[in-house]
Formats: structure tokens, sequence, C-alpha cells
């Protein structure tokens, strides 16, 4: 079953990276917070041994005011490269949804250069949420009502931990993310691949994304600009395409004219992602509610 929200599906480019767009997006990450963010009520936590090489497995939580248990994970981007759990993007959606009365956890894994690969990345991504569903720190998450959001290479992280791992999930969305590998085209792209995977070979990349690897059951929104000149659009639309024939829940929403990292400055786009994530979120989100409520 899928839906979807009907857009300019022209793609920005011809699926390469530009040096331009990979500059543009690291100046809004720089740029000053377009909301006031909350601060974490813990900071650093540890999901895993911090004895391992490489980017240590932490994270910083929010507690929300619910007794029903609801919260949401965030996996944050950075093309696997660069990125920290407190990214911008990070930033805005704990403190959105800790306002609603959601816990909230976002997390570091290991990165390219940074003690990471892929199957790393992904061992990460999906040990934190494990970790996190156990509750360890005691306030109450409940496992059947985690809503995960990831973004850009986060996206591909969580699809890929959810779909072959036995990971509690009710509800996913993916922000710009990058979903079929082998349709990243330059040296830029090219070169990470190397690093992710080994390989650029069309086989091995297509093992490995997202598009060709098992679907985590959960219902699924997309969220994609079409002037995205870092991860071009027909991604998302790959994406759901194949969810669509495997008759998993999907919902495709186009932002024309949006680029990458859309949620880092404000503008309509940010404003009408995080109402598109509130509505789709809503049927646990609304449980939170009712806690807070009473």
């Amino acid at each position: 079953m899928s839906e979807k929200k009907q857009g300019d599906s022209s793609s920005a480019g011809d699926g390469r990276p530009t040096v331009r767009a990979a500059l543009h997006t690291l100046s809004t990450l720089v740029s000053k917070d377009w909301f006031q963010a909350r601060e974490p009520d813990a900071i650093g936590v540890y999901y895993a041994s911090p004895k391992r090489a490489g980017i240590p497995p932490r994270c910083d939580a929010w507690r929300g005011k619910n007794d029903s248990g609801v919260s949401v994970f965030l996996v944050h981007g950075g093309g696997f490269l660069i990125g920290h759990r407190r990214m911008k993007a990070m930033r805005l959606l704990a403190t959105h949804y800790a306002a609603k009365g959601a816990h909230v956890c976002s997390v570091d894994y290991r990165m390219v250069f940074r003690g990471g690969h892929l199957d790393t990345a992904v061992s990460d991504v999906a040990d934190a949420l494990n970790w996190w569903a156990d509750d360890p720190l005691g306030w109450g998450v409940n496992p059947s009502k985690i809503g995960v959001i990831a973004v850009s290479a986060g996206a591909a992280l969580a699809l890929l931990a959810t779909g072959s791992q036995t990971v509690p999930v009710a509800r996913m969305a993916g922000v710009f993310g990058i979903y079929d590998f082998r349709t990243l085209k330059g040296r830029l792209a090219g070169w990470i691949a190397r690093k992710l995977v080994g390989s650029n070979e069309r086989d091995t990349l297509a093992q490995h994304s997202p598009c060709y690897s098992a679907q985590p059951d959960a219902p699924l929104l997309l969220l994609h600009g079409t002037e995205d000149a870092l991860v071009p659009v027909e991604q998302a639309y790959a994406l759901e395409a194949v969810r669509s024939e495997k008759g998993l829940v999907t919902t495709l929403s186009i932002f024309d004219g949006a680029p990458h990292a859309f949620l880092n400055w404000q503008g309509p786009h940010a404003i009408r992602a995080l109402r598109e994530l509130d509505a789709f979120f809503a049927p646990i989100l609304s449980q939170s509610s009712e806690s807070e409520a009473a």
C-alpha cells in the first residue's frame, strides 16, 4: 500500500553531488539556529562499550512528559563522513518532539576514517536502537511505541538496521535520504562508495543499498526535495516503488524547489516537514499528548 503526494519529479542534476551543493549544505550547519534548542536531559550516555576504536558509542536523550512510553529515535546525516548527534536537524527534531511529550534519543555512530564503514555504522544504529528500547534510563520507554526519524545518510543506515535485524520500530521517516548507492555518480560519490563497501561495482553497491535490501515492515514516510543536488529526488521515488511492490505502507512527499538539508534553515520547507512528520507520527504521538494532559 502506498500513498504519493505529487510534485515536480525532475532531478536537480545528473546524480553527481557537486562541490557547490556540499559547501552550501555545510554552511547551513554552522549558521545560527532558527529555533530555540532545548538541552538534553542525559548527555553523552554510552549505548555500547566505550573501549572500542573510533567514534564513541554515545547518545543524548531528552525526557518527555508522558506515561505511555512514546519516544522518537534520531539518526543524523553527514554523508557517512561527518556529523554527530547534536547536528542542527537533530537539535530541531529533539526539541520539537520533546515539547510534544515524547522521549527522544539522538545517537552517534562510526563513520569513514573514524573507525567505521557501512556495516559498522548500521550495526551501531541497530545496537543503539535496541539499547533505547530496553529503557536504559528508566524513563518508561515502550519498545512498541518508538518512532524513527533519520536524515540523509542516516536514513540509509536506519533502513538497513531495521530491515535486516529484529529492531523495534512503530513508524519510520527518511528525510532527503540515500537509498540506492548505484545512482550516486561522480568522483566524490565513487570515492565514498569505495570507503563504505570496498567497491564501486554496481552489483556490490546494490547489495548494500536500502532499495535492494530487506525492508522494515513499519510504515515509512519519505520527504525529499526536487532541487536536492546531493541526493537526487529519484532516490525517494525508487524506494517508494520497491516498497509499493512489496505491499508495504509508504508515503512519499515531494517538496517542490527544496534543496538538500532543508531542515537546517527557517522557511516553508522546514515548517511543512515538521507538520507532515507530526501527522505521520500522530498515531503514537497522540498517546503521548493524552498522557501529558492527564
